[in-house]
Protein backbone atom coordinates (compact mmCIF):
# COMPACT_ATOMS: atom_id res chain seq x y z
CA UNK A 1 0.00 0.00 0.00
CA UNK A 2 1.18 3.58 -0.72
CA UNK A 3 0.40 6.47 1.29
CA UNK A 4 -1.88 8.74 0.35
CA UNK A 5 0.04 12.28 -0.80
CA UNK A 6 -1.39 15.38 1.40
CA UNK A 7 -2.82 13.49 3.51
CA UNK A 8 -2.39 12.73 7.68
CA UNK A 9 0.63 10.13 7.66
CA UNK A 10 -2.15 7.68 9.16
CA UNK A 11 -4.20 7.39 6.36
CA UNK A 12 -3.29 4.68 3.55
CA UNK A 13 -5.05 2.93 0.92
CA UNK A 14 -5.42 -0.18 -0.96
CA UNK A 15 -7.40 -0.61 -4.00
CA UNK A 16 -10.43 -1.34 -2.06
CA UNK A 17 -10.52 1.44 0.67
CA UNK A 18 -8.69 3.34 3.49
CA UNK A 19 -6.49 2.00 6.47
CA UNK A 20 -5.20 3.30 9.11
CA UNK A 21 -1.61 3.34 10.06
CA UNK A 22 0.70 4.56 12.98
CA UNK A 23 4.38 4.01 13.83
CA UNK A 24 4.18 3.08 17.64
CA UNK A 25 6.87 5.26 19.76
CA UNK A 26 10.19 2.66 19.74
CA UNK A 27 9.65 3.16 23.97
CA UNK A 28 6.00 1.60 23.49
CA UNK A 29 6.87 -1.43 21.31
CA UNK A 30 7.44 -3.72 24.30
CA UNK A 31 4.51 -3.13 25.42
CA UNK A 32 2.29 -2.83 22.54
CA UNK A 33 4.76 -5.85 21.02
CA UNK A 34 4.51 -4.51 17.74
CA UNK A 35 6.19 -2.06 15.65
CA UNK A 36 3.34 -0.10 14.02
CA UNK A 37 -0.68 -0.09 13.92
CA UNK A 38 -2.82 -1.04 10.92
CA UNK A 39 -6.48 -1.36 10.66
CA UNK A 40 -8.90 -1.32 8.11
CA UNK A 41 -11.52 1.71 7.98
CA UNK A 42 -13.80 0.22 5.80
CA UNK A 43 -14.67 2.60 3.24
CA UNK A 44 -13.35 4.05 -0.12
CA UNK A 45 -14.85 7.65 0.82
CA UNK A 46 -11.48 10.29 1.63
CA UNK A 47 -13.71 12.46 4.17
CA UNK A 48 -15.31 9.18 5.71
CA UNK A 49 -11.78 7.82 6.22
CA UNK A 50 -10.13 11.04 7.24
CA UNK A 51 -12.77 10.90 10.13
CA UNK A 52 -12.51 7.19 11.42
CA UNK A 53 -8.59 7.81 11.18
CA UNK A 54 -8.74 11.04 13.39
CA UNK A 55 -10.58 9.17 15.91
CA UNK A 56 -9.04 5.69 15.96
CA UNK A 57 -5.46 8.13 15.76
CA UNK A 58 -7.01 9.80 18.92
CA UNK A 59 -7.58 6.62 20.90
CA UNK A 60 -4.09 5.23 20.13
CA UNK A 61 -2.42 8.74 21.45
CA UNK A 62 -4.59 8.09 24.68
CA UNK A 63 -3.15 4.53 25.06
CA UNK A 64 0.61 5.76 24.51
CA UNK A 65 -0.05 8.75 27.04
CA UNK A 66 -1.24 6.19 29.60
CA UNK A 67 1.28 3.83 29.05
CA UNK A 68 4.02 6.41 29.59
CA UNK A 69 2.81 7.82 33.01
CA UNK A 70 3.76 4.52 34.43
CA UNK A 71 0.54 2.71 34.33
CA UNK A 72 2.64 -0.96 34.50
CA UNK A 73 2.98 0.05 38.02
CA UNK A 74 -0.04 -1.21 39.13
CA UNK A 75 -0.97 -5.19 40.33
CA UNK A 76 0.65 -8.30 38.99
CA UNK A 77 -1.14 -11.25 37.14
CA UNK A 78 1.17 -14.14 37.03
CA UNK A 79 1.66 -15.52 34.14
CA UNK A 80 -0.17 -18.59 35.95
CA UNK A 81 -2.71 -17.02 36.79
CA UNK A 82 -3.16 -15.63 33.20
CA UNK A 83 -3.66 -18.71 31.55
CA UNK A 84 -6.10 -19.90 34.76
CA UNK A 85 -8.25 -17.21 33.86
CA UNK A 86 -7.96 -17.75 29.77
CA UNK A 87 -9.09 -21.08 30.57
CA UNK A 88 -11.83 -20.54 32.45
CA UNK A 89 -13.52 -17.73 30.22
CA UNK A 90 -12.93 -20.66 27.29
CA UNK A 91 -15.24 -22.73 28.93
CA UNK A 92 -17.83 -20.72 30.49
CA UNK A 93 -18.25 -19.18 27.07
CA UNK A 94 -18.98 -22.47 25.56
CA UNK A 95 -21.30 -23.91 28.59
CA UNK A 96 -23.43 -19.93 28.01
CA UNK A 97 -23.95 -21.07 24.60
CA UNK A 98 -26.36 -24.27 25.92
CA UNK A 99 -27.47 -21.97 28.38
CA UNK A 100 -28.55 -18.74 26.88
CA UNK A 101 -31.85 -20.28 25.93
CA UNK A 102 -32.84 -21.71 29.99
CA UNK A 103 -34.93 -21.01 32.10
CA UNK A 104 -32.16 -19.80 34.52
CA UNK A 105 -30.91 -16.78 32.12
CA UNK A 106 -31.48 -13.41 33.90
CA UNK A 107 -32.57 -11.11 30.83
CA UNK A 108 -31.34 -8.39 32.48
CA UNK A 109 -27.94 -9.11 32.66
CA UNK A 110 -27.54 -11.83 29.35
CA UNK A 111 -30.63 -10.44 27.01
CA UNK A 112 -31.12 -13.00 24.22
CA UNK A 113 -29.59 -11.46 21.25
CA UNK A 114 -32.91 -12.17 19.56
CA UNK A 115 -36.19 -12.41 19.02
CA UNK A 116 -37.33 -13.92 16.04
CA UNK A 117 -36.07 -15.49 12.86
CA UNK A 118 -34.63 -12.72 10.85
CA UNK A 119 -33.05 -11.79 13.86
CA UNK A 120 -31.10 -15.04 14.42
CA UNK A 121 -30.19 -14.92 11.08
CA UNK A 122 -28.94 -11.18 11.16
CA UNK A 123 -27.27 -12.32 14.61
CA UNK A 124 -25.90 -15.39 13.19
CA UNK A 125 -24.25 -13.20 10.11
CA UNK A 126 -22.96 -10.59 12.32
CA UNK A 127 -20.28 -13.12 14.14
CA UNK A 128 -17.93 -12.70 11.30
CA UNK A 129 -18.03 -8.78 11.06
CA UNK A 130 -17.01 -9.03 15.24
CA UNK A 131 -14.67 -11.50 14.56
CA UNK A 132 -13.02 -8.52 12.21
CA UNK A 133 -13.29 -6.36 14.75
CA UNK A 134 -12.09 -8.53 17.46
CA UNK A 135 -9.07 -9.40 15.33
CA UNK A 136 -7.95 -5.31 14.65
CA UNK A 137 -8.36 -4.29 17.64
CA UNK A 138 -6.21 -6.85 18.98
CA UNK A 139 -3.61 -5.65 16.84
CA UNK A 140 -4.37 -1.79 17.83
CA UNK A 141 -4.10 -3.27 21.61
CA UNK A 142 -7.72 -1.81 22.04
CA UNK A 143 -9.35 -4.16 24.69
CA UNK A 144 -12.64 -2.47 24.71
CA UNK A 145 -14.62 -4.81 23.27
CA UNK A 146 -14.52 -7.15 26.13
CA UNK A 147 -13.57 -5.33 28.91
CA UNK A 148 -16.73 -6.00 31.01
CA UNK A 149 -16.56 -9.09 30.49
CA UNK A 150 -13.05 -9.25 31.56
CA UNK A 151 -13.76 -7.42 34.48
CA UNK A 152 -16.17 -9.55 35.33
CA UNK A 153 -13.95 -12.72 34.93
CA UNK A 154 -11.48 -11.15 37.57
CA UNK A 155 -13.98 -10.04 40.22
CA UNK A 156 -15.72 -13.37 39.75
CA UNK A 157 -12.07 -14.82 41.02
CA UNK A 158 -11.70 -12.53 43.49
CA UNK A 159 -8.96 -10.51 42.04
CA UNK A 160 -9.01 -6.60 41.98
CA UNK A 161 -9.76 -5.57 38.38
CA UNK A 162 -8.28 -1.96 39.35
CA UNK A 163 -5.22 -3.36 37.80
CA UNK A 164 -6.67 -2.44 34.30
CA UNK A 165 -4.32 -1.01 33.32
CA UNK A 166 -0.92 -3.17 34.08
CA UNK A 167 0.98 -4.85 31.57
CA UNK A 168 -0.20 -8.14 33.03
CA UNK A 169 -4.41 -7.26 32.54
CA UNK A 170 -3.28 -6.23 29.35
CA UNK A 171 -1.50 -9.48 28.51
CA UNK A 172 -4.63 -10.72 30.03
CA UNK A 173 -6.98 -9.03 27.70
CA UNK A 174 -4.77 -9.98 24.69
CA UNK A 175 -5.30 -13.88 25.54
CA UNK A 176 -8.68 -13.51 25.89
CA UNK A 177 -9.26 -11.91 22.73
CA UNK A 178 -6.97 -14.56 20.91
CA UNK A 179 -9.16 -17.24 22.41
CA UNK A 180 -12.62 -15.02 21.65
CA UNK A 181 -11.30 -14.98 17.79
CA UNK A 182 -11.00 -19.17 18.03
CA UNK A 183 -14.25 -19.67 19.79
CA UNK A 184 -16.33 -17.04 17.30
CA UNK A 185 -16.40 -19.72 13.97
CA UNK A 186 -17.10 -22.53 16.62
CA UNK A 187 -19.98 -20.50 18.06
CA UNK A 188 -21.69 -19.91 14.38
CA UNK A 189 -21.77 -23.41 14.12
CA UNK A 190 -23.43 -24.29 17.19
CA UNK A 191 -25.79 -21.39 16.34
CA UNK A 192 -27.08 -22.84 13.15
CA UNK A 193 -27.26 -26.88 15.12
CA UNK A 194 -23.48 -28.00 13.90
CA UNK A 195 -22.66 -29.63 17.52
CA UNK A 196 -19.96 -32.08 15.80
CA UNK A 197 -17.22 -29.27 17.35
CA UNK A 198 -17.72 -30.83 20.62
CA UNK A 199 -15.82 -33.52 19.56
CA UNK A 200 -12.73 -31.31 18.10
CA UNK A 201 -12.45 -28.93 21.22
CA UNK A 202 -9.85 -30.69 22.28
CA UNK A 203 -8.05 -30.11 19.25
CA UNK A 204 -8.38 -26.99 19.66
CA UNK A 205 -7.80 -26.10 22.85
CA UNK A 206 -5.71 -29.20 24.25
CA UNK A 207 -5.14 -27.31 27.75
CA UNK A 208 -8.84 -26.79 28.34
CA UNK A 209 -9.98 -30.23 26.96
CA UNK A 210 -7.59 -32.83 27.42
CA UNK A 211 -8.48 -35.89 25.90
CA UNK A 212 -10.59 -38.46 27.43
CA UNK A 213 -8.29 -41.81 27.93
CA UNK A 214 -11.10 -43.86 28.33
CA UNK A 215 -14.78 -43.93 26.67
CA UNK A 216 -17.75 -42.55 28.02
CA UNK A 217 -20.77 -44.93 29.13
CA UNK A 218 -23.37 -45.12 26.85
CA UNK A 219 -26.58 -42.87 27.91
CA UNK A 220 -30.13 -44.56 26.64
CA UNK A 221 -32.23 -43.09 24.26
CA UNK A 222 -35.37 -41.54 25.67
CA UNK A 223 -38.36 -42.23 24.28
CA UNK A 224 -39.43 -40.18 21.82
CA UNK A 225 -41.86 -37.26 23.02
CA UNK A 226 -44.78 -35.81 19.52
CA UNK A 227 -44.35 -33.19 17.78
CA UNK A 228 -46.84 -31.23 19.54
CA UNK A 229 -45.83 -31.76 23.17
CA UNK A 230 -42.36 -30.43 22.41
CA UNK A 231 -43.71 -27.32 20.70
CA UNK A 232 -45.86 -26.48 23.33
CA UNK A 233 -43.09 -26.59 25.63
CA UNK A 234 -41.11 -24.23 23.39
CA UNK A 235 -43.83 -22.13 22.83
CA UNK A 236 -43.99 -21.84 26.65
CA UNK A 237 -40.88 -20.87 27.58
CA UNK A 238 -39.78 -18.99 24.61
CA UNK A 239 -42.97 -16.89 23.79
CA UNK A 240 -43.09 -14.00 26.87
CA UNK A 241 -39.76 -13.27 25.23
CA UNK A 242 -40.49 -12.05 21.83
CA UNK A 243 -42.13 -9.00 20.32
CA UNK A 244 -46.25 -9.16 20.01
CA UNK A 245 -45.59 -8.74 16.08
CA UNK A 246 -42.96 -11.38 16.21
CA UNK A 247 -45.93 -14.18 18.23
CA UNK A 248 -48.75 -12.95 15.50
CA UNK A 249 -45.77 -14.64 13.09
CA UNK A 250 -44.35 -17.25 14.71
CA UNK A 251 -48.93 -18.48 15.57
CA UNK A 252 -48.73 -18.88 11.75
CA UNK A 253 -45.67 -20.78 11.33
CA UNK A 254 -46.03 -22.92 14.22
CA UNK A 255 -49.66 -24.42 12.95
CA UNK A 256 -48.16 -24.81 9.34
CA UNK A 257 -45.08 -26.78 11.09
CA UNK A 258 -47.73 -28.97 12.80
CA UNK A 259 -49.78 -29.43 9.67
CA UNK A 260 -46.73 -30.31 7.70
CA UNK A 261 -45.45 -32.72 9.50
CA UNK A 262 -48.32 -34.06 12.07
CA UNK A 263 -49.13 -33.47 15.54
CA UNK A 264 -48.68 -36.89 16.59
CA UNK A 265 -45.21 -37.41 14.62
CA UNK A 266 -42.41 -38.67 17.14
CA UNK A 267 -39.85 -35.69 16.91
CA UNK A 268 -36.81 -38.25 16.82
CA UNK A 269 -38.35 -39.60 13.45
CA UNK A 270 -38.08 -35.57 11.82
CA UNK A 271 -35.51 -36.46 9.23
CA UNK A 272 -33.54 -34.32 6.88
CA UNK A 273 -35.56 -35.13 4.08
CA UNK A 274 -38.18 -34.29 5.88
CA UNK A 275 -36.49 -30.62 6.10
CA UNK A 276 -35.43 -30.74 2.58
CA UNK A 277 -39.41 -31.89 1.62
CA UNK A 278 -40.75 -28.59 4.00
CA UNK A 279 -38.62 -26.16 2.07
CA UNK A 280 -39.78 -27.53 -1.23
CA UNK A 281 -43.46 -27.39 0.15
CA UNK A 282 -42.98 -24.36 1.07
CA UNK A 283 -41.21 -22.56 -2.16
CA UNK A 284 -44.18 -24.21 -3.93
CA UNK A 285 -47.18 -22.86 -1.85
CA UNK A 286 -49.25 -20.23 -3.64
CA UNK A 287 -50.38 -16.90 -1.82
CA UNK A 288 -53.63 -15.59 -1.55
CA UNK A 289 -52.63 -13.75 -4.53
CA UNK A 290 -52.15 -16.83 -6.77
CA UNK A 291 -48.25 -16.34 -6.81
CA UNK A 292 -45.75 -18.38 -4.89
CA UNK A 293 -44.10 -17.81 -1.70
CA UNK A 294 -41.42 -15.15 -1.60
CA UNK A 295 -38.14 -16.69 -0.62
CA UNK A 296 -38.19 -14.14 2.86
CA UNK A 297 -41.53 -16.10 3.87
CA UNK A 298 -39.82 -19.22 2.96
CA UNK A 299 -36.50 -18.54 5.12
CA UNK A 300 -39.28 -17.20 7.90
CA UNK A 301 -41.15 -20.67 8.32
CA UNK A 302 -37.83 -22.85 8.14
CA UNK A 303 -35.92 -20.36 10.60
CA UNK A 304 -38.71 -20.72 13.10
CA UNK A 305 -38.36 -24.70 12.00
CA UNK A 306 -35.02 -24.58 12.93
CA UNK A 307 -35.40 -22.30 15.93
CA UNK A 308 -37.93 -25.08 17.59
CA UNK A 309 -35.17 -27.92 16.87
CA UNK A 310 -32.08 -25.67 18.31
CA UNK A 311 -34.66 -25.58 21.43
CA UNK A 312 -35.45 -29.73 20.92
CA UNK A 313 -31.41 -30.27 20.56
CA UNK A 314 -31.08 -28.48 23.97
CA UNK A 315 -33.58 -29.82 25.91
CA UNK A 316 -32.92 -33.66 24.59
CA UNK A 317 -35.65 -34.14 22.88
CA UNK A 318 -33.91 -34.57 19.71
CA UNK A 319 -30.39 -35.45 18.24
CA UNK A 320 -30.19 -33.05 14.75
CA UNK A 321 -31.54 -30.68 13.56
CA UNK A 322 -33.62 -31.35 9.95
CA UNK A 323 -33.94 -27.39 8.94
CA UNK A 324 -30.60 -26.21 10.16
CA UNK A 325 -29.13 -24.31 6.92
CA UNK A 326 -31.93 -24.66 4.17
CA UNK A 327 -33.04 -20.99 4.13
CA UNK A 328 -32.34 -19.14 1.16
CA UNK A 329 -30.99 -16.10 3.60
CA UNK A 330 -27.40 -18.40 3.46
CA UNK A 331 -26.81 -16.49 -0.06
CA UNK A 332 -25.07 -13.74 -1.25
CA UNK A 333 -27.26 -10.62 -0.53
CA UNK A 334 -27.24 -7.32 -2.34
CA UNK A 335 -24.95 -4.61 -0.33
CA UNK A 336 -26.78 -2.71 2.67
CA UNK A 337 -27.11 0.47 0.71
CA UNK A 338 -27.60 -1.06 -2.33
CA UNK A 339 -31.10 -3.04 -1.13
CA UNK A 340 -32.79 0.12 -1.55
CA UNK A 341 -31.80 3.24 -3.52
CA UNK A 342 -32.01 7.12 -2.02
CA UNK A 343 -34.67 9.34 -3.18
CA UNK A 344 -33.23 11.44 -5.82
CA UNK A 345 -33.73 15.32 -6.18
CA UNK A 346 -36.20 14.43 -8.76
CA UNK A 347 -38.25 12.20 -6.83
CA UNK A 348 -38.38 15.04 -3.74
CA UNK A 349 -39.20 17.56 -6.25
CA UNK A 350 -42.13 15.37 -7.80
CA UNK A 351 -43.42 14.68 -4.34
CA UNK A 352 -43.28 17.85 -1.92
CA UNK A 353 -43.19 20.54 -5.28
CA UNK A 354 -45.58 18.87 -7.99
CA UNK A 355 -47.98 16.74 -6.21
CA UNK A 356 -51.13 18.12 -6.05
CA UNK A 357 -51.18 17.42 -2.18
CA UNK A 358 -47.86 18.93 -0.87
CA UNK A 359 -47.47 21.24 -4.27
CA UNK A 360 -51.10 22.57 -4.51
CA UNK A 361 -52.35 22.35 -1.34
CA UNK A 362 -55.11 20.16 -3.17
CA UNK A 363 -55.96 17.81 0.03
CA UNK A 364 -59.72 18.23 -0.63
CA UNK A 365 -61.61 16.93 2.14
CA UNK A 366 -58.57 14.76 3.56
CA UNK A 367 -58.76 15.59 7.97
CA UNK A 368 -55.49 13.16 8.58
CA UNK A 369 -52.91 15.45 9.69
CA UNK A 370 -50.63 12.22 9.54
CA UNK A 371 -50.49 12.02 5.76
CA UNK A 372 -48.67 15.64 5.46
CA UNK A 373 -46.70 15.12 8.55
CA UNK A 374 -45.28 11.33 8.71
CA UNK A 375 -43.07 11.91 4.96
CA UNK A 376 -41.86 15.32 5.91
CA UNK A 377 -40.75 13.68 9.34
CA UNK A 378 -39.61 10.87 7.44
CA UNK A 379 -37.25 13.30 4.93
CA UNK A 380 -35.48 15.51 7.78
CA UNK A 381 -35.59 13.04 10.59
CA UNK A 382 -34.75 9.31 9.11
CA UNK A 383 -36.86 8.12 11.07
CA UNK A 384 -38.57 4.30 10.56
CA UNK A 385 -42.44 4.98 9.48
CA UNK A 386 -43.52 2.72 12.23
CA UNK A 387 -41.06 4.53 14.48
CA UNK A 388 -42.62 8.24 13.58
CA UNK A 389 -46.46 6.52 13.48
CA UNK A 390 -46.54 5.04 17.02
CA UNK A 391 -45.37 8.32 18.65
CA UNK A 392 -46.93 9.67 21.71
CA UNK A 393 -47.60 13.45 22.94
CA UNK A 394 -44.99 12.66 25.15
CA UNK A 395 -42.45 11.57 22.95
CA UNK A 396 -42.04 15.18 21.56
CA UNK A 397 -39.75 16.61 23.95
CA UNK A 398 -37.52 19.57 24.54
CA UNK A 399 -33.72 18.20 25.71
CA UNK A 400 -31.42 21.19 26.59
CA UNK A 401 -33.13 23.56 24.74
CA UNK A 402 -33.72 21.28 21.64
CA UNK A 403 -36.60 19.82 20.54
CA UNK A 404 -36.44 15.98 19.40
CA UNK A 405 -38.37 12.99 19.36
CA UNK A 406 -38.15 10.26 21.73
CA UNK A 407 -37.74 6.95 19.38
CA UNK A 408 -38.44 4.37 22.56
CA UNK A 409 -40.12 1.13 23.36
CA UNK A 410 -41.78 2.63 26.57
CA UNK A 411 -45.55 1.29 25.84
CA UNK A 412 -46.27 -2.15 25.14
CA UNK A 413 -47.49 -1.37 21.67
CA UNK A 414 -44.19 0.58 21.01
CA UNK A 415 -41.74 -1.21 18.98
CA UNK A 416 -38.32 -0.20 17.89
CA UNK A 417 -36.09 -2.08 14.91
CA UNK A 418 -32.98 -3.65 16.74
CA UNK A 419 -33.82 -1.91 19.78
CA UNK A 420 -31.91 1.54 18.69
CA UNK A 421 -33.91 3.95 21.05
CA UNK A 422 -32.54 7.18 20.41
CA UNK A 423 -33.67 11.27 20.65
CA UNK A 424 -34.29 12.79 16.90
CA UNK A 425 -32.91 16.26 17.17
CA UNK A 426 -35.85 17.95 14.70
CA UNK A 427 -34.63 20.07 12.27
CA UNK A 428 -35.63 24.09 12.68
CA UNK A 429 -37.70 24.29 9.30
CA UNK A 430 -40.15 21.86 11.18
CA UNK A 431 -40.01 23.85 14.60
CA UNK A 432 -39.98 27.44 13.19
CA UNK A 433 -41.50 27.04 9.70
CA UNK A 434 -43.75 24.47 9.70
CA UNK A 435 -44.52 25.10 13.75
CA UNK A 436 -44.52 21.69 14.49
CA UNK A 437 -44.49 22.05 17.99
CA UNK A 438 -47.58 23.95 18.01
CA UNK A 439 -49.20 21.49 16.46
CA UNK A 440 -48.51 18.95 19.12
CA UNK A 441 -49.21 21.52 21.95
CA UNK A 442 -53.03 21.63 20.15
CA UNK A 443 -53.29 17.59 20.97
CA UNK A 444 -54.53 15.90 23.82
CA UNK A 445 -51.67 15.34 26.12
CA UNK A 446 -51.98 11.81 26.86
CA UNK A 447 -52.34 10.79 23.49
CA UNK A 448 -50.77 10.21 20.45
CA UNK A 449 -49.32 12.16 17.91
CA UNK A 450 -51.47 10.57 15.11
CA UNK A 451 -54.35 9.27 16.56
CA UNK A 452 -56.53 8.80 13.41
CA UNK A 453 -53.43 5.84 12.73
CA UNK A 454 -55.17 2.25 13.38
CA UNK A 455 -53.33 -0.96 14.77
CA UNK A 456 -53.33 -3.69 12.66
CA UNK A 457 -51.04 -6.69 12.80
CA UNK A 458 -49.55 -4.63 15.51
CA UNK A 459 -48.52 -1.81 13.19
CA UNK A 460 -49.58 1.66 13.13
CA UNK A 461 -48.80 2.29 9.97
CA UNK A 462 -50.45 -0.93 8.23
CA UNK A 463 -52.76 1.19 6.38
CA UNK A 464 -50.73 3.83 5.80
CA UNK A 465 -48.29 2.07 4.15
CA UNK A 466 -50.66 1.42 1.55
CA UNK A 467 -51.44 4.78 1.09
CA UNK A 468 -47.98 6.34 0.84
CA UNK A 469 -47.06 3.74 -1.91
CA UNK A 470 -49.98 4.49 -3.70
CA UNK A 471 -49.00 8.08 -3.62
CA UNK A 472 -45.72 7.53 -4.53
CA UNK A 473 -46.74 5.63 -7.69
CA UNK A 474 -48.99 8.32 -9.01
CA UNK A 475 -45.69 10.86 -8.54
CA UNK A 476 -44.33 8.58 -11.16
CA UNK A 477 -41.44 7.63 -8.71
CA UNK A 478 -39.62 3.96 -9.00
CA UNK A 479 -41.50 1.51 -7.34
CA UNK A 480 -37.66 0.06 -5.94
CA UNK A 481 -37.81 3.45 -3.85
CA UNK A 482 -40.29 3.14 -0.51
CA UNK A 483 -40.86 5.01 2.36
CA UNK A 484 -37.62 3.51 3.94
CA UNK A 485 -35.66 5.69 1.11
CA UNK A 486 -35.55 8.85 3.10
CA UNK A 487 -33.25 7.19 5.63
CA UNK A 488 -31.09 6.57 2.59
CA UNK A 489 -31.25 10.12 1.33
CA UNK A 490 -30.82 11.59 4.87
CA UNK A 491 -27.78 9.21 5.08
CA UNK A 492 -26.54 10.21 1.77
CA UNK A 493 -26.99 14.25 2.17
CA UNK A 494 -24.86 14.02 5.24
CA UNK A 495 -22.03 12.06 4.16
CA UNK A 496 -21.85 13.96 1.09
CA UNK A 497 -21.13 16.86 3.38
CA UNK A 498 -18.60 14.71 5.24
CA UNK A 499 -20.67 14.68 8.80
CA UNK A 500 -19.49 11.92 10.87
CA UNK A 501 -20.62 8.65 9.80
CA UNK A 502 -21.06 7.84 13.65
CA UNK A 503 -23.21 10.88 14.43
CA UNK A 504 -24.95 9.69 11.44
CA UNK A 505 -25.33 6.08 12.75
CA UNK A 506 -26.60 7.22 16.24
CA UNK A 507 -29.32 9.85 14.67
CA UNK A 508 -30.40 6.87 12.22
CA UNK A 509 -30.87 4.24 14.32
CA UNK A 510 -28.54 2.32 12.32
CA UNK A 511 -26.57 -0.83 13.72
CA UNK A 512 -23.00 -0.24 12.41
CA UNK A 513 -20.87 -2.57 10.36
CA UNK A 514 -19.28 -2.85 13.49
CA UNK A 515 -20.98 -4.57 16.73
CA UNK A 516 -18.53 -2.59 19.09
CA UNK A 517 -19.34 0.60 18.01
CA UNK A 518 -22.81 -0.20 18.38
CA UNK A 519 -22.37 -1.94 21.63
CA UNK A 520 -19.99 0.73 23.08
CA UNK A 521 -19.84 3.92 21.06
CA UNK A 522 -19.88 7.45 22.44
CA UNK A 523 -23.76 8.31 22.71
CA UNK A 524 -23.81 11.78 21.78
CA UNK A 525 -26.06 14.59 23.39
CA UNK A 526 -28.86 15.98 21.20
CA UNK A 527 -27.59 19.29 21.17
CA UNK A 528 -24.63 18.71 19.49
CA UNK A 529 -25.89 16.12 17.00
CA UNK A 530 -28.65 19.10 15.95
CA UNK A 531 -25.41 21.54 15.62
CA UNK A 532 -23.48 18.35 14.21
CA UNK A 533 -25.37 16.96 12.11
CA UNK A 534 -29.72 18.01 11.92
CA UNK A 535 -28.47 21.48 10.89
CA UNK A 536 -26.50 19.99 8.34
CA UNK A 537 -29.29 18.69 6.12
CA UNK A 538 -30.45 20.26 2.79
CA UNK A 539 -31.85 18.55 0.19
CA UNK A 540 -31.16 21.44 -2.23
CA UNK A 541 -34.90 21.94 -2.80
CA UNK A 542 -37.43 24.99 -1.66
CA UNK A 543 -40.32 24.24 0.62
CA UNK A 544 -41.08 27.08 2.05
CA UNK A 545 -44.51 26.86 0.36
CA UNK A 546 -45.57 23.58 2.94
CA UNK A 547 -45.95 26.64 5.38
CA UNK A 548 -48.81 27.56 3.54
CA UNK A 549 -50.60 23.95 4.28
CA UNK A 550 -53.72 23.14 6.09
CA UNK A 551 -52.37 20.93 8.23
CA UNK A 552 -49.36 24.14 9.70
CA UNK A 553 -50.95 25.76 12.48
CA UNK A 554 -51.47 29.31 11.67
Amino acid sequence: MKPITKSPSYLVRNPYSYCFRMIVPSDLQRFVGRKELRYTLKTGYLGIAKQKARFVAGQVQLIFIFLRKGGMDLAKLTDGQIQKLVHQYIKTSIENWDKSFSEEVDEEVNPRPFFDAREFMTYVNSLDNIRDDLIANLNLGDFSMLEKSINELLKKNGINHGANSSLEYRKLCAEIHKAEIQLMPIEKRHMMGDFSYKKELPDIFPEVFPKETESLPQIAEQDSETLEKVLDAFWKESSPHWKPRTVTQFKTCHNHLIEFLGQDRKIRTVDYPDGRNYKDFLSNTKTNRGTKMSPARVDLYLGYAAQVFNWAIKHHYADVNPFSGLQYGKKKRKRADKQRDAFATDDLKKMFLDSRYFGQDKWGKCKYPHFFWIPILGLYTGARMEEIGQLYVDDIKQIDGVWALDINENRPDQSVKTSEQRFVPLHDFIVTDLRFIDYIHNLPQDGRVFPELKRIQDRYTHGYTQWFSSFKKRCGIDANKTFHSFRHSLTTCLLEQDVDVYRISQLVGHVTDSQTTNRYGKRFKPEMLKEKVVDKIDYGIDLSHLKKSKFVPS
